[in-house]
């Protein structure tokens, strides 16, 4: 069984709840949890996202550890804090015309840190994800790897962006 499906089911029984009721609280389809925890189907990144949000796993951990056996809950995700950053791109460019010229103690330039700091976490357990599943395909596919580069190209866009906006930051902050 793949660490990824014993993990879905290992947290799932440990909270004590049906697939049903994990699709429900998660936002998918009874069948969905089924397959990926006979490992029918992968979850897609979003999906995996949704679980290791609703669980209060890391990403990363959620992954590639085999959480039944060491019980990996402590590094938790503060409730709420993922939800809302999925929709932190959306509006980046006003957020930031709004914080010109605020304080360096300014809690919003704080909450921006910390947005781009939590993108920067799922950024990272994307790449991650995307390195775990690259070591299941075949090597002779050609259409395969160059969408796997494609993936790394994109990956590494976003770490560039999270790093401009780590620097715009810091910029703010000293004004």
């Amino acid at each position: 069984m793949s660490v990824i499906s014993s993990n879905i089911k290992y947290l799932r029984n440990k909270k004590g709840i049906s697939q049903t009721a994990l699709a429900e609280a998660v936002n998918l389809k009874r069948g969905n949890i089924a397959s990926y925890e006979k490992e029918l189907a992968q979850p897609s990144i979003e999906n995996l996202m949704k679980l290791s949000d609703y669980f209060k796993v890391d990403i990363t951990q959620f992954i590639k550890q085999d959480l039944s056996k060491e019980d990996a809950t402590d590094n938790t995700h503060s409730e709420g804090v993922i939800i809302q950053e999925r929709h932190l791109f959306q509006g980046l460019k006003d957020r930031v015309t709004a914080l010109k010229g605020s304080s360096h103690h300014d809690p919003r330039i704080q909450n921006l840190r910390k947005q781009n700091d939590e993108i920067f976490k799922m950024v990272h357990g994307f790449k991650a994800y995307h390195k775990h599943r690259m070591q299941s395909i075949d090597p002779n596919n050609e259409s395969i790897k160059k969408i796997a580069s494609d993936y790394d190209n994109i990956i590494d866009l976003l770490e560039t962006v999270l790093n401009s906006n780590k620097d715009l930051i810091k910029l703010l902050d000293k004004q």
